[in-house]
């Protein structure tokens, strides 16, 4: 049960292994064109004694550091560098310094350093962490450290000076003490002990002497925090589905329960006057901040989110805190208890969707995802250069498209409930209508001369391919029941085709599309999914991806004579496999590796170290530039590759291995 509503506070917890941290080293020709950054609001967060900064983590580069920030976010300094993971910053009493947990030489330790960054030192094993982790504790006089370390068999809390001299072990049990707060100007901790499915409040010396119980046994009571005047303390009792928030005087023992209300009530922070409590609650319905008297009176809502929240702070200056989790965007959010109007502090970006690229490989452009807003930015390839393009062209941009000639980018824009195809001069940043629709469509595709696009969209609550067309949008409704996200159509090369994945019922369909006639005929009647873009090479030849329940399977149809043949046949993965086509050769993901095919040849192995990646390739329409974005950990960076040759690959191509190079950004 205390696992469980400890996880509430932190979820969507991540893994400790450090995906990122353990990527495997790319070829030094690989070059990454955008890089994420993402907050990783698990880990938490620590605002300096005068709140002029914040010390926060970072993913970036691949790397899960140490950052810090003014409080509105803006001069970002990066604090730590190291391999592995830093994470759980805590910033002194006297703003000197910040301690942090690092598992950079393998094994998780507490670490010291300069507010500053420098002077980065390891004082004592922590040995693991676990979702129950904490950050350190300091003493208010700055002097000393509180940490809970799991050494020999059990976990414990530890009292060390700064230096991380005369350790002391203040617990000796088969018990978990955690969250823990000073008491008493520094002679008193109060902390909770948790054993077996029960935990309780507990309030020991400074020593780890006279320990003692506050409250029995009846019922799970953890997260303890003091009152400012020391008198009260407030805690939560109860389990995984209800709880509710309690205060206990220390000297009469009365205890209050605050939250008369169903669901789960949690995470209680003391106002720095002691008048007000802040805390978490469902009580309307999704988790939000709330505040109320210490009566549990007036009780006001502070936020209105619908992700996942945790790490609650009441600052000073009577700001709340508290990081957000919101399509998979974590953001620390602030707001005055007396105003409720809420802003991000921190901006992450990241990027989204399949990327673009020009003809030749150059200009580049993705969809880019700052605090769950999504804009298109262009990067020039040779440079590494770039920004945000269009942002006059409604709330939100994605999906860009560049054109056969490169001086045009297609890509969609929504503001409000209005999705509008839109069409850019990327290098004078204008952009005009096309059409409108009224949900999501696939990505615009252009027809191989620039003249037209098309793209998936709704029509009077159906499915349709959508043919724009010198100022006019034809649509053709298709077989599906309701209207779903399908994949991008795809073009033949001279333009007269467009082949298409339609669903109607239980059943997958291949269609190719007849422009001229508008009307499509069934290439492929399938059970099995089909799960990917569809790609083609010459006129007459297609390939699409399939996936049954068990596999992946990458297949070659001869359009005209209805033959198919599979190419490559892989172990289910975390996403279906990707094709894209450009310049006669072919690249496909295979395993979470990228793949790729010239003409009739076998399929060969690029050799990119990706496991345990995402990759969404794009070829440029050249064949030359193979551009895709890196999904790692909670990392989208975009990267750009220059396959010169394929190489032999287990014996199955004859040609000599050669060597792949890569453009110097």
């Amino acid at each position: 049960m205390v696992v469980v509503i400890a996880l509430l506070l932190a979820a969507p917890c991540g893994s400790f292994s450090g995906a990122a941290a353990e990527r495997a080293s790319k070829p030094a020709g690989l070059k990454r064109l955008c890089e994420s950054r993402w907050l990783n609001g698990y880990y938490l967060y620590s605002f300096s004694p005068g709140e002029e900064r914040v010390a926060f983590v970072l993913e970036t580069g691949g790397n899960t550091d140490i950052w810090s920030a003014a409080r509105d976010g803006s001069d970002l300094r990066r604090l730590t560098a190291g391999p592995g993971q830093d994470i759980l910053p805590s910033w002194s009493p006297d703003g000197r310094y910040i301690s942090y947990l690092s598992n950079g030489d393998g094994e998780w330790s507490l670490y010291v350093m300069k507010s500053d960054g420098s002077s980065q030192k390891k004082i004592f094993p922590v040995i693991t962490v676990t979702p129950l982790t904490t950050e350190p504790v300091w003493s208010p006089d700055s002097s000393k450290l509180i940490v809970s370390s799991f050494k020999g068999s059990t976990w414990d809390l530890w009292l060390l000076g700064r230096d991380g001299r005369n350790a002391l072990r203040l617990t000796h049990d088969d018990r978990k003490e955690l969250a823990c707060s000073w008491m008493d100007h520094g002679n008193k901790i109060l902390f909770a002990s948790t054993d077996l499915g029960r935990s309780y409040v507990c309030l020991m010396n400074a020593d780890g002497t006279g320990e003692s119980r506050l409250t029995g046994d009846e019922g799970i009571c953890l997260l303890p925090a003091p009152s400012p005047d020391g008198s009260e303390i407030a805690f939560v009792r109860g389990g995984s589905m209800s709880s509710s928030v309690e205060t206990m005087h220390l000297t009469s023992g009365k205890v209050r329960d605050l939250t008369a209300s169903p669901g789960i009530n949690t995470l209680p922070k003391w106002s720095p006057s002691g008048g007000r409590i802040a805390f978490l609650s469902s009580r309307s319905g999704a988790m939000n901040v709330w505040s109320m008297d210490r009566q549990g009176q007036s009780a006001t809502q502070l936020s209105d989110q619908h992700g996942s929240l945790f790490g609650l702070k009441w600052m000073p200056s009577g700001i709340v805190s508290w990081v957000s989790y919101l399509d998979s965007i974590f953001s620390i959010i602030i707001t005055r208890a007396e105003s409720a109007e809420e802003h991000s502090l921190i901006d992450t970006e990241a990027a989204d969707y399949y990327p673009a690229v020009g003809p030749s490989g150059s200009p580049a452009a993705v969809t880019w995802n700052v605090n769950g807003k999504r804009h298109i930015k262009i990067i020039d390839a040779g440079s590494g250069e770039g920004g945000l393009r269009f942002e006059s062209s409604g709330d939100e941009q994605f999906c860009p498209a560049f054109s056969p000639d490169g001086m045009s980018l297609a890509f969609m824009a929504k503001k409000g409930d209005i999705l509008t195809l839109m069409k850019g001069d990327f290098q004078k940043g204008a952009a005009v209508e096309l059409t409108r629709g009224d949900s999501l469509p696939a990505m615009p595709v252009w027809a191989p001369r620039g003249e037209s696009l098309a793209f998936i969209a709704k029509e009077k609550g159906r499915t349709a391919l959508h043919i724009w067309h010198g100022g006019k949008d034809s649509s053709f409704i298709l077989d599906s029941d309701e209207y779903e996200l399908l994949h991008a159509p795809c073009w033949s090369p001279d333009g007269e085709q467009i082949a298409l994945v339609d669903r109607k019922g239980k059943e997958w369909l291949l269609k190719l599309f007849e422009v001229k006639k508008g009307s499509a005929a069934l290439l492929l009647r399938s059970e099995a999914l089909l799960c990917s873009s569809l790609c083609f090479q010459g006129i007459s030849t297609l390939y699409y991806a399939a996936c049954p329940e068990d596999r992946e399977e990458i297949w070659r149809l001869d359009i005209r004579t209805g033959k198919r043949e599979r190419v490559a046949n892989s172990r289910a993965g975390e996403r279906p496999p990707s094709l894209s086509a450009g310049g006669g050769r072919l690249v496909f993901t295979r395993n979470n590796e990228l793949w790729s095919i010239d003409g009739d040849d076998a399929p060969v192995k690029m050799p990119l170290p990706l496991e345990g990646a995402k990759v969404f390739p794009v070829l440029s329409p050249d064949g030359k530039t193979v551009l895709f974005l890196l999904a790692e950990g909670n990392t989208r960076d975009l990267y750009q590759y220059y396959p010169d040759y394929p190489v032999q690959d287990e014996g199955k191509s004859k040609k000599a291995p050669l060597s792949y190079s890569s453009q110097v950004l």
